[in-house]
């Protein structure tokens, strides 16, 4: 599957579950897919997942599909609080080699 397409599958999954708390869906922001990606891409090719410093951002590893890491993230109590934030209105999601980023505004 295409990194796009995937991308897509985790803001969707992401704006379901913020439906299903009563939260309007994030918009996808081009700026921010880049910000996101460009950190996905840095994680890949260090080897390690951390956290970049831009927040609120979730990053994860090793998750194989979109659902996977939305089930993680709000599984997650810091990364769910990110996700269902009422204040956010943008997403952008990075992913490369099993490495993800959500990057939100």
């Amino acid at each position: 599957m295409v990194h796009t397409e995937v991308r897509a599958q985790v803001v969707a999954l992401m704006n379901q579950q913020r439906a299903n708390h009563g939260l309007p869906p994030l918009a996808s922001s081009s700026v921010l897919f880049e910000q996101a990606q460009q950190w996905s891409n840095h994680m890949a090719s260090v080897g390690r997942m951390y956290h970049s410093g831009h927040a609120p951002e979730n990053v994860a590893m090793g998750y194989p599909t979109a659902l996977a890491v939305v089930e993680a993230w709000m599984a997650s109590p810091g990364h769910r609080a990110n996700i269902l934030d009422p204040s956010s209105t943008a997403v952008g999601v990075g992913f490369l080699s099993g490495y993800w980023t959500a990057q939100f505004q």
